[in-house]
């Protein structure tokens, strides 16, 4: 997983660690907010990955080779990017079950307590 990969999984709760008390890990629950600020947090981080259609639809706008296609097939080009972005921010809801996981298992209860 790219969250992973990257650190960002880690960042959000060395973040969240310095946002929130936390007296027992026992206490500890990943609420809808808290998953709700993870996805702001992932939108406003520097996170970015490169989908195989963003590279293919990159490559088909660079080069002048490809001209010819007229500055409305560019923009439709560009359109589809943007929304390939919001796709992958709509995707952490696809995932949220194993970022919940990840967010709430053992491993970040530890970071939580030290």
């Amino acid at each position: 997983m790219a969250l992973l990969q990257n650190n960002v999984i880690f960042d959000y709760a060395t973040d969240y660690y310095f946002r929130n008390s936390l007296n027992d890990v026992k206490d500890f629950k990943f609420t809808n907010s808290d998953f709700n600020n993870f996805k702001a947090f992932v939108r406003e981080s520097n996170f970015s990955f490169e989908t195989k259609a963003e590279k293919a639809i990159t490559e088909a706008l660079s080069g002048p080779e490809n001209d010819f296609l007229g500055q409305e097939v560019k923009d439709s080009y560009k359109t589809l990017l943007a929304n390939i972005q919001k796709g992958k921010i709509n995707a952490l809801d696809k995932y949220q079950n194993e970022i919940r996981e990840k967010l709430g298992g053992r491993n970040c209860k530890a970071l939580l307590l030290s």
